[in-house]
């Protein structure tokens, strides 16, 4: 798919892996580890296709993983990596962070979403407020 874009569980889940290990025993850190090379492999791949040069800033529980960012930075190379924190907002601060944003958006009556978000029909304001007597 091309960008914007996103991914989780509704396509990479354990029915997902279970069909690509096959009837073939494996051992759970080799599983992780390749798991983990995918990651960085996917990621890198379209930074490098879509936004070359990019910096790559990593947040959540993905900014505290390790191996995770030692194999990112290895595929992303030599674009920049660093977490969120070097912008500000901690990596696990940036889902509050965009929450705090998009309730103010709401209570200002601002639209807080892009038309141009896959499947959207335009920019909206993103929830209600109901205040109660």
């Amino acid at each position: 798919m091309s960008p914007p874009k996103s991914t989780g569980r509704e396509l990479f889940n354990l029915p997902w892996l279970n069909s690509r290990l096959g009837l073939f025993s494996r051992r759970p850190e080799d599983v992780q580890a390749t798991l983990q090379q995918f990651t960085a492999a996917t990621v890198a791949a379209s930074i490098h296709r879509h936004a070359p040069g990019a910096a790559l800033y990593v947040c959540g529980g993905g900014a505290h993983n390790s191996g995770l960012l030692a194999d990112l930075g290895r595929s992303v190379a030599p674009n920049r990596l660093e977490t969120t924190a070097a912008l500000g907002p901690g990596p696990d601060y940036v889902e509050a962070v965009a929450f705090a944003w998009f309730a103010r958006r709401t209570l200002g009556g601002s639209t807080s979403s892009a038309g141009s978000v896959p499947d959207a029909e335009g920019a909206r304001i993103l929830g209600n407020v109901y205040r109660y007597a």
